[in-house]
C-alpha cells in the first residue's frame, strides 16, 4: 500500500517558466512504514527560436530502499540530489531533440561508505503524433 501527497505551483512567461514540487509518499510494508520525501525545482528558458535552456533539481530527502531497482535511473540507498540540465532543439514541428545530463550526489548514508557521484549523459527525442 501507498499513500502519495503532493503539492505543486508554477509560472509561465513567453520565453521563461519556472516550477516547485514537494511530494510524500508513504509505503506501508512489512515491518515498518518508509517515508519518501522529495522537493523539485524546474526552470526553462528559450534561448533563442525553437532553442530552450533548461533545469531541474530534485532533492530526496529519504533514501529509497528500492532506489538500485529503477531500471531508467538507479539511486543508491542514501539521500541524493539531481541535477539536470540540457537544450531543447525542435528540429521539425511537434519534433524535438534534447541532450542533457544527469547528476546524482549523495548524502553520507546511515551505513557503509558514501556511495561515489553519478553521472549520465542523454540524448532525449520528443515526437508528437
Amino acid at each position: 500500500d501507498r499513500v502519495t501527497y503532493y503539492g505543486c505551483g508554477g509560472w509561465q512567461a513567453d520565453k521563461l517558466r519556472a516550477g516547485v514540487q514537494y511530494a510524500k509518499q508513504t509505503r506501508r510494508e512489512t515491518g515498518e512504514d518508509v517515508d519518501l520525501r522529495v522537493v523539485s525545482g524546474f526552470v526553462a528558458g528559450a534561448l533563442r527560436d525553437k532553442v530552450w535552456l533548461f533545469g531541474r533539481v530534485d532533492r530526496n530527502m529519504d533514501p529509497n530502499p528500492q532506489g538500485p531497482a529503477i531500471a531508467y535511473l538507479p539511486f543508491a540507498v542514501a539521500e541524493n540530489t539531481l541535477f539536470i540540465a540540457g537544450a531543447d532543439f525542435q528540429v521539425a514541428e511537434g519534433v524535438s531533440l534534447m541532450p542533457n545530463v544527469e547528476i546524482i550526489t549523495y548524502d553520507d548514508p546511515d551505513v557503509g561508505p558514501k556511495p561515489d557521484t553519478d553521472v549520465m549523459a542523454r540524448l532525449t527525442f520528443q515526437g508528437k503524433f
